[in-house]
């Protein structure tokens, strides 16, 4: 299919990717703005060759992420189920915000890969991850149709004759029990409660050679597709991760219709979070058999990680210090040679608000501000001297937009609180590297926890300031 064809149909099919997850208004998008093949058939991918034109597709990816910090995209190039193949990703970490994106992915034969493979698909995934680029979940994902070809040239010798059809006499290794623990803990060696049992459908014997038949792998996946044999262990999950440990040897022959029983070995990684997976066996993980199919290699059963940590203690319950006035009744007033926002009250007394020293024009912006949002209560966080200072319409954060207010915006579910310098302070990630530092609560780590839960409670996401620097008055707003 040219690459003219590709793109047309791709102004008709991005739209129609809907985003698979979305949380409190916030959607991800993940979607191909273009495709720029080769001419001609893909190369593919040697070992320890990087992806280049000629042996890989450039995939131009528009991506909008909001409900993460970060996240990672994945593209893959996919075959027929039973092809023999092995998917090389592109891959690239990205932070919250919008942007667009160029990823390359290829293929790489294997071992008695067809002399031509055929591309059905396109797949473009957006993870979750953490601190760590720890993948959490998936967060959109979609599938493109597409049409390449990859040649798969043979080493030396005569290509080797085609699969037989029905008839011919072949094995064919299957896993018909797999049985195990329903619970395990991270890093936990499992291989104690592991069966297995491996038979031989075919109508032809599985012997082996050097001493052994064939590698069976035990592997974590979030489903029960198994790609990407043999696996990789590692410590830290990643899908269809190989078990530390985890890869068994067939020693016995098998003829047609035998049966071998064993016995788990193996680990789960140290780095994986509680929830629930697979644990999938695969069998001849490694290719060493000529198999009557190919397909029925694998099987699987429900794993779920449970974390045996202590539970933290839940926060104490927020206790806001709030007072209440009435915006109808402020007044601006010079009292003992300093300008106060004070709220008249009855019989001539009156309730001092807020302090502006010798700026009478921060004290009038102030006032108007407070009537323009209605707001009739005025909360801190610390007294005397707060750290934090914010305003409420009853129970509600103020909304919308005051003429030629100065105010900063921020997400809050970004917000950290971290020491720098000695200081306690409440920061924001910036997409880029680096930090934008919103508040400095001095040595009051409490008060900026507080203020912290406050801030996530009412999802205020702009501080705002009147006069700068040194402001009079400090609030927040949605």
């Amino acid at each position: 299919m040219s690459a003219v064809r590709i793109l047309f149909l791709l102004s008709f099919l991005v739209p129609l990717l809907p985003p698979l997850a979305a949380a409190e208004g916030l959607v991800d998008r993940l979607g191909v703005v273009r495709l720029e093949p080769p001419s001609g058939a893909l190369d593919p991918v040697r070992r320890k060759q990087r992806l280049k034109r000629g042996n890989s597709v450039k995939v131009i990816l528009r991506y909008e992420l909001q409900n993460s910090e970060r996240a990672k995209l994945e593209v893959a190039l996919l075959a027929d189920r039973g092809v023999r193949y092995r998917s090389v990703p592109g891959m690239i970490y990205v932070m919250r915000g919008s942007g667009t994106v160029e990823l390359r992915t290829g293929v790489r034969c294997r071992k008695r890969s067809p002399d031509e493979i055929r591309l059905r698909r396109l797949r473009f995934r957006m993870w979750a991850v953490n601190e760590e680029l720890y993948e959490t979940a998936v967060l959109t994902e979609g599938e493109l149709a597409v049409d390449f070809r990859v040649r798969c040239p043979r080493r030396g010798g005569p290509a080797p004759a085609p699969l037989p059809g029905p008839g011919r006499d072949l094995p064919d290794l299957v896993i018909t029990e797999l049985t195990g623990p329903a619970t395990a803990r991270p890093g936990e060696a499992i291989g104690p409660w592991l069966r297995l049992e491996i038979a031989n459908r075919g109508r032809g014997p599985a012997l082996g050679r050097d001493g052994y038949l064939a590698h069976v792998d035990l592997v974590l996946s979030s489903d029960r597709r198994v790609e990407g044999l043999p696996a990789t262990a590692s410590d830290r999950f990643h899908e269809d991760v190989l078990l530390p440990g985890g890869r068994l040897q067939l020693r016995d022959d098998l003829r047609p219709g035998a049966r071998v029983r064993l016995r788990g070995e193996g680990r789960l990684p140290r780095r994986i979070r509680p929830g629930r997976y697979y644990l999938c066996a695969a069998v001849d993980s490694t290719d060493r058999v000529r198999e009557r199919r190919e397909d029925d290699n694998v099987a699987c059963m429900p794993l779920r990680v449970v974390d045996t940590r202590p539970v933290p203690p839940p926060p104490p319950p927020l206790r806001e210090d709030c007072v209440r006035f009435d915006p109808d009744w402020l007044e601006v007033e010079r009292i003992g040679g300093r300008w106060k926002l004070v709220e008249l009250l009855p019989g001539g007394r009156r309730h001092l608000l807020l302090d502006f020293d010798g700026s009478r024009r921060e004290a009038e912006l102030t006032r108007r501000i407070l009537r323009h949002y209605g707001v009739d209560r005025l909360c801190f966080v610390g007294r005397p001297d707060p750290s934090l200072t914010y305003v409420l319409r009853g129970s509600r954060p103020p909304e919308g937009r005051f003429v030629d207010e100065d105010c900063v915006r921020f997400d809050p579910d970004a917000l950290r609180v971290r020491r720098v310098g000695g200081r306690w302070k409440l920061v924001e990630p910036l997409a880029g590297g680096g930090e934008h530092w919103l508040l400095d609560f001095g040595f009051r780590e409490d008060e900026a926890r507080t203020a912290l839960r406050i801030v996530r409670r009412y999802r205020f996401r702009r501080l705002c300031f009147v006069g700068r620097p040194d402001p009079g008055f400090v609030y927040l707003r949605r």
